[in-house]
């Protein structure tokens, strides 16, 4: 999984061993993290994501193998790695007692910050994750997704060459999760940022290259992400028709014809199975699913079935975790 050439990686793991006990938690795992990437780690709950995660972070250590930052390796420093990455574990630990600000500024202390710059870090904050009506609330008074977001912060308060973030969508609400994701676009443009997480639509929206996690080891998904590959998995479809009770049988040439004279059709392909025929069809952009029903309505057609194809993600991801229906 190495970054393409004339490509200078940030971030390299080479060969990463985690076991605990008899468990083997992370297994022969190398990759390299280029700036201005996000890094998605997708897989189901407990294939090792959250130990990965750890180890990148420099909670854990790695059994064996090597994991480095600008070429520094974490057993030689592990100060300097610690200090250029800004980590969001998946439950947060609190003081229920303080305020919002007050954590803020106690992260940005433990990082170093001092007089006007600290203020300004934790002010810019309050402003970016939409802390206003809360910062001088207690952390025992607030809602997971705000609980959530005052955990980013402190992720984000040192500014971070890295962002290792571990199922950040967490008790977010739709609007909140659009709103983080932005945050963490902006970020990505000038640092890195890796997250994992076992929802497919977060991965296929915000990640810029997905690995697969799956006992322990990873795999580098050859999907297209980010927000135009889910808007073209939405234009497919899947369909079963036959001629209608009047028609006479509905020849090869017959449906080729029609289906290249329909202008809602981007692309299709098709196939003949016991008596009725198998289409599966990418609408243009502009196009709906019942553009689709109203084809087959004017061709004298009977309709069997018309479903939306699963993204080709989703595919994917069923398929290298052994949970394929196809």
């Amino acid at each position: 999984m190495d970054l393409p050439r004339g490509i200078t990686a940030v971030l390299e793991l080479e060969k990463v061993n985690k076991s605990y006990g008899n468990l083997h938690a992370v297994v022969d795992v190398s990759f390299q993290l280029a700036p201005g990437e996000i890094l998605g780690i997708l897989g189901l709950n407990g294939v090792g994501k959250t130990s990965l995660i750890k180890i990148l972070s420099g909670v854990h250590y790695p059994d064996s193998g090597r994991v480095s930052l600008d070429g520094v390796k974490m057993d030689e420093d592990p100060l300097y790695l610690k200090k250029r990455i800004g980590y969001l574990p998946e439950e947060s630990a609190f003081y229920h007692d303080i305020q919002v600000d007050e954590y803020l500024d106690f992260a940005a202390s433990a990082h170093g910050l001092k007089g006007s710059v600290r203020k300004k870090r934790v002010d810019t904050l309050i402003e970016e994750l939409d802390l206003r009506d809360v910062y001088r609330r207690p952390m025992r008074r607030l809602s997971k997704g705000y609980l959530r977001r005052v955990g980013l912060g402190q992720a984000l308060i040192h500014d971070p060459q890295v962002l290792v973030l571990d199922e950040p969508s967490t008790g977010l609400d739709p609007q909140q999760l659009s709103r983080v994701r932005e945050l963490i676009r902006q970020r990505a443009r000038e640092k890195a940022v890796i997250l994992s997480t076992h929802i497919l639509d977060e991965a296929q929206k915000l990640c810029t290259r997905l690995l697969l996690m799956n006992g322990g080891r990873l795999t580098e998904i050859k999907s297209g992400g980010g927000e135009q590959g889910d808007a073209n998995a939405q234009k497919s479809y899947q369909l079963r028709l036959r001629a209608g009770e009047t028609g006479s049988a509905i020849s090869e040439d017959q449906l080729r014809r029609q289906i290249e004279m329909e202008p809602s059709f981007e692309s299709a392909s098709f196939n003949q199975e016991n008596g009725s025929w198998s289409i599966d069809i990418r609408l243009r952009p502009d196009r709906e699913g019942a553009d689709i029903f109203h084809w087959v309505c004017r061709q004298g057609y009977v309709l069997l079935e018309l479903r939306k194809k699963s993204t080709s993600l989703e595919n994917i991801f069923l398929r290298m975790t052994g949970h394929s229906h196809e």
